[in-house]
């Protein structure tokens, strides 16, 4: 018995301490409920955002197959949110704001009383970021950062958990 609450005990601390990858804030003015469709920034066959042509791909079809499940129609000419992602590999530097969940703020009655911390966050190792733009106003309405992502020793499965994680903080369907 002492074996099992000593092994339970290092067990809950050896998880307690392990950092939170996963950051992401969104923008109070966005209109969550209101978008329907998206569409991506850069083509698939574009490098620009400090990643190869196979892991754009392999990005943009995850984000795709989780956005049409979650009920939103992909247009590529007016989308109402445009997705774009970029691969850091030096690290960033953020500033971030700490918030309620995105699904708790657009239930929530009292969204004028909202207050938040802002906080810098200081990241030495890659950072992969992705980020939804409303195209009407041209704002950046969610991002979502992974940080300590190294691109270098990414195998397929990698590529997709993180993109996955990042997606799970955007939970907004369209039904």
């Amino acid at each position: 018995m002492k074996r099992l609450i000593v092994s339970l005990i290092i067990l809950i601390s050896g998880c307690s301490s392990s950092r939170n990858l996963i950051e992401s804030q969104f923008n109070y003015k966005g209109h969550f409920k209101e978008y329907q469709s998206f569409g991506f920034v850069n083509p698939k066959s574009m490098n620009v955002n400090g990643l190869n042509v196979y892991d754009n791909s392999v990005i943009q079809s995850m984000i795709y197959k989780r956005f049409t499940a979650m009920g939103y129609t992909y247009d590529a000419d007016t989308p109402d949110i445009l997705i774009t992602f970029r691969y850091f590999p030096e690290g960033t530097s953020l500033v971030t704001m700490q918030q309620r969940s995105l699904n708790t703020w657009i239930n929530s009655a009292n969204k004028d009383d909202d207050q938040y911390l802002l906080r810098r966050v200081i990241n030495n190792n890659g950072t992969l970021s992705v980020y939804f733009i409303d195209r009407a106003s041209s704002n950046i309405i969610f991002q979502g950062f992974y940080k300590d992502y190294r691109k270098d020793n990414n195998s397929d499965h990698q590529i997709i958990s993180s993109i996955s994680q990042l997606l799970d903080k955007y939970q907004v369907t369209t039904y």
